[in-house]
Order: C-alpha cells, then structure tokens, then sequence
C-alpha cells in the first residue's frame, strides 16, 4: 500500500478525506461527529463549518448530516440506524454488570463501528474483552460459558443483538501496534471507537497511552468521551478468581489453549482473508479481515477528490 501522510493534508482535505472514510459505510457525518472523528489534529466544529463553506462545490448538508457532492444517502435509514445504536448501546449497558461475576476479566468494550452509528438491522454487538495475565482462555471460557446460557451469544445464524466475543486480549500486551497494517486506517478508526462499559478506568487511560505513538499518525489530540463504566467484583468473581490462580488454574488455562490451538489447525473453512490468533498473548477469531478493502475503497474516494495520486 502506498503511504499517506494526514500531517501534511490543510484542514479542508482532512474534513473532504474523513467524509470520504465514512462515505465507505453509507455514513453522513453530523458535525460534532467530524469534530470527532476528523483525521489529523482535533479541531473545533466551529472552525470545521468555516471550511466547510468554503467546499460547498463538494459537500452537501442536508437535515444536520455533511456527506460527499458525489454521494447519496437515505438519511431515513441513517437516522434509524442511528437509534438502533442507541437501542443496542442500551442493552450492552443492560448486561455489564454479567462481568463483575467473570473471573479474570479486566475490562469490556463495545468494538468494531457500532460506536459510530454504523449498524444494521440485523448487527450483533461486538465486544473486545481485556484479562488478567494467564488466564486468558479461562476468562473466555466462563464468559462463553454464561453468555451461552443466557441466550446472548451470538453463534450459527443466531445474530441479530447478541453479543460477539471474538476479540481478547492479555492486558500485558494492551499494545496493539504489531496487528496493523500499512496505512490500516480502519484498525486505527477501530480504536477510537472503542466504547468502554467495564473495567477500571485507569487501565483504559493506560490502554490509550499504549497505542498513542501509532495512533498519532491518524489522529491528533485527545478524543475522549463519557462513558459508563462499571468496575465491581462481586464476591464470585474473587473466589473464582483465587481458586484458579494457583497449579490447578495454571494447568486449565494450558489445557485449553492447547486445545483451541489444536481445533483451529482442524479448521477446513477459512479462507486468505481471515485473521486468527490463538496465543496466551491474543485471542482473535475473525474470520473474514476486510481492512486492506476498506483502505482501497478509500483510496479510490480519495484519488476521484484529488488528494491522492
């Protein structure tokens, strides 16, 4: 891929440039969301409507949205899409106390672009799962294990707002430069729209401060929003947690890693584009990485703007 610098791009490019990203999901910006979201330096919405008026010839505002002159959209279906959000945000917050019961388990955030509004009909909810070092299979083991039982994961054709548990990480390793690509501008968005609802809030600050060097190359200045956490350990959750921690918790957690490792080298149904780790360090179960797509849907919006050659 070919590299692009975002700190040498003039305020109007990074607003057309963001706008572009976003047009990839059929996503109209409203402007507190480019305030947001805009690539680069953070800037003020006031000062982004300045050089929006100035792009007139290639931004259309239409009912509070700012999308590319190119593009079309229903904004009916984006406004429903909108609170279909807000209505699976609310049902993630319903269910998060589920992690002060589960041993080992740190922190939980809502992942992928559910953050950003880019939802569907049928979208499950996507959680990124953060554990105690060690004991990362045993951490997904008891919160498979329970979502199961409760009716809420998402498995076969069953979808539509349930909960994907397909990304965990070893805090130790909260750093997550070695999983990008070369201008993986998706991951980078991927990141910014985590939306923390368990977990300490200092490991979150130390989560941010991790990925800050890479991240810089997209977005500059800080991006925080409030967000609900919710970071009791129930009484379970400590005995669990201390009869696990010795031999016998050391033996499990290498039992079933191993166990894992040897089912996926089982699997006849992956195909070049998936992206599976299986270590004590990272569990990822995605079967189909569309991140170098995104980069070249992009790249394509970016070349018809005139901002890349």
């Amino acid at each position: 891929m070919n590299k692009i610098n975002i700190s040498n791009w003039s305020l109007a490019n990074r607003v057309l440039a963001t706008l572009a990203y976003f047009d990839i999901f059929r996503k109209p910006l409203k402007i507190e969301e480019l305030s947001f979201l805009i690539l680069g330096s953070k800037e003020f919405a006031n000062d982004i409507l300045v050089i929006i008026g100035k792009l007139k010839n290639k931004i259309i505002e239409q009912d509070n949205y700012f999308y590319l002159k190119d593009s079309k959209f229903d904004l009916d279906l984006v406004k429903k899409n909108d609170d279909r959000f807000e209505s699976l945000l609310k049902k993630s917050l319903k269910y998060q106390k589920l992690f002060s019961y589960l041993p080992f388990v740190d922190g939980v955030a809502i992942c992928n672009y559910l953050p950003f509004g880019i939802v569907e009909e049928n979208s499950d909810i996507d959680l990124f799962i953060v554990t105690q070092k060690d004991r990362i299979m045993i951490a997904r083991t008891f919160t498979t294990l329970l979502f199961h039982l409760l009716g809420i994961r998402r498995h076969g054709n069953l979808v539509k707002d349930r909960f994907c548990l397909s990304f965990y990480i070893n805090r130790d390793f909260s750093n997550l430069s070695d999983l990008i690509l070369e201008d993986d501008i998706y991951f980078a968005y991927w990141i910014l729209a985590l939306y923390p609802i368990y977990g300490d809030f200092a490991y979150w600050n130390f989560f941010r401060s991790e990925n800050k060097t890479w991240l810089n190359k997209y977005f500059d200045g800080r991006r925080e929003k409030i967000y609900q956490y919710f970071d009791t350990q129930t009484i379970i959750k400590k005995f669990l947690q201390w009869l696990l921690v010795g031999r016998f918790g050391d033996f499990l957690e290498n039992y079933l890693l191993k166990n894992a490792q040897k089912r996926f080298k089982l699997r006849k149904d992956l195909d070049v584009n998936s992206s599976i780790i299986i270590n004590d360090k990272r569990l990822k179960y995605h079967n189909n990485d569309k991140r170098l797509y995104f980069y070249q849907q992009w790249e394509l919006r970016l070349k018809r703007l005139g901002l890349f050659n």
